[in-house]
This record gives C-alpha cells, sequence and structure tokens, in this order.
C-alpha cells in the first residue's frame, strides 16, 4: 500500500503558493464568467445543496447526476475558497466542499484548472511510456534486490503489466483525501491533481519522481518555476516574503 501524507511543520508559514493557470481555455472563460450568470449567494446555495447531499447521502452522492453541474457551476467558489489567505486547512476546505474529495470531481476540477484531462492522460501515457520504462531498468546492470524482485512480476504481455498491484491511500495534513483505491493509475491521478488543486509544493522526498511524472506523463512543462521543495511565496496583505516548506512523506508497504 502507498501512503501519501502531507502536513506543514511551520503553522505560521503554511501558505500553499498560488498556482496559475498552465493554459487560456474555453473551460477557463466560461468559469470567469460564472459571476455574469450567478450571484456570490446564488453559488453559495449551490454548495450548500452538495452539503445537505452529502450529509444525506454520504459519498454515494457523487452519482447524482446533477452533482458534477453542481461543482462545475461553482468552480469560481472552489478556487476562491482554496486561494484565500490565510489558507484553509484541508479539513476545512473537506467539510465546505466534500465532493472535490471524490477522485471524479478532482479529475474535473484539474481539468478546469489545467485544461488537462489527468485519468484519459495517465492511462495513455503508462501504455505509450510503460513498456520503455521496463525495458531500460531490465537492461540497467546490477540494481538493487527490491528492483529485480519487482521487475520479476512483470511479463512482455503489453504495456499494461508496467502498473503495479497496490492500494492508494491519500492524506493530506492528515485528513485522508482519496480513500484505498484499487486501480493503481487512477490514484496516481487523483494523487497528482492533489498538489495542483490544493496548491502544494512536492515533498523532497519524491521531488523527482513527481517532477518526472510531470513533464514525462502528463505533459506539464513550464519553462520556468517549478513546484519542488521549498518556494518563497509573498504574503497577500502584508507583502512580506517568507520560507513555505511542505513536509510530505510517502511510504510504500
Amino acid at each position: 500500500m502507498l501512503i501519501v501524507a502531507a502536513h506543514y511543520q511551520d503553522e505560521e508559514n503554511r501558505k500553499r503558493p498560488q498556482i496559475r493557470h498552465l493554459k487560456t481555455s474555453p473551460q477557463d472563460m466560461q468559469t470567469n464568467m460564472c459571476l455574469v450568470e450567478e450571484t456570490e449567494e446564488s453559488l453559495k446555495e449551490k454548495q450548500q445543496e452538495m452539503k445537505d447531499l452529502y450529509s444525506t447521502e454520504g459519498p454515494a452522492g457523487v452519482e447524482r447526476g446533477h452533482l458534477s453541474q453542481l461543482m462545475k457551476a461553482t468552480y469560481y467558489l472552489q478556487r476562491k475558497s482554496i486561494n484565500s489567505y490565510p489558507p484553509p486547512s484541508i479539513a476545512d476546505l473537506k467539510s465546505e466542499w466534500p465532493y472535490l474529495f471524490m477522485p471524479k470531481e478532482m479529475y474535473m476540477h484539474f481539468k478546469s484548472l489545467t485544461n488537462i484531462t489527468i485519468l484519459e492522460k495517465l492511462e495513455k501515457s503508462m501504455e505509450e511510456r510503460g513498456k520503455m520504462i521496463l525495458q531500460c531498468f531490465r537492461r540497467k546492470p546490477g540494481g538493487t534486490n527490491e528492483m529485480q524482485r519487482i521487475l520479476m512480476k512483470y511479463d512482455d504481455s503489453g504495456a499494461s503489466s508496467f502498473i503495479p498491484c497496490v492500494i492508494l491511500l491519500i492524506l493530506i495534513e492528515g485528513q485522508v483525501v482519496v480513500n484505498p483505491h484499487p486501480n493503481f493509475v487512477a490514484g496516481l491521478a487523483a494523487l497528482f491533481a492533489s498538489y495542483y488543486i490544493f496548491n502544494l509544493v512536492y515533498q523532497h522526498e519524491a521531488c523527482c519522481t513527481l517532477e518526472f511524472i510531470q513533464r514525462c506523463f502528463v505533459g506539464i512543462n513550464p519553462h520556468t518555476g517549478t513546484k519542488t521543495g521549498t518556494s518563497k511565496v509573498g504574503a497577500k496583505k502584508s507583502g512580506k516574503v517568507s520560507e513555505k516548506r511542505n513536509n510530505t512523506k510517502a511510504n510504500g508497504l
């Protein structure tokens, strides 16, 4: 089982860095125009409708036909909540936007934010590049016993054999973001999307792996800037620049 946890050591410096839209898309334009058709009060009414749905039906409510429409309509309010200062805790966001923590809605939010269909993108990349990566490691002399043990589990029957059999449980700030998920690629898509949705930097221990996934598998290749390690962010009100650290840990069991 792969467990991913994220939290901030310094409570005064826990502001998450802001994420810019990677490209302007029709979805972004529609989102920016939402206040022309909706008032903030009407958006909050939709938010309350979703909270009421969650209180009665729980996670199963995500399958309701109109839920995705409500989430799409309130995207502006979701980003406003996430980007507010001081930043809300993950627990507060989960209370206010419970369905934002469902993988299906995380994928849609990431799509609105980046114009990338994350699950489809990762599935395609796994098919195209997974077998190539396996072949690279098999040609590499030596290697650790753990690497050899993992490689022995896969065969050459197809690129899909690259996908490991693990269960993903994703936690941020001690809060379960995604419950145990048996589909590795779907879980990985939710994990990767969470860094962008909740404005998190990559934890030091896994920064190279996550940046590799970002550039090679997801196709996000900014000319400048990084989500790795420590970043400096200016406070919106004071303009003071302070060092921000994200102490995220990943353990494989």
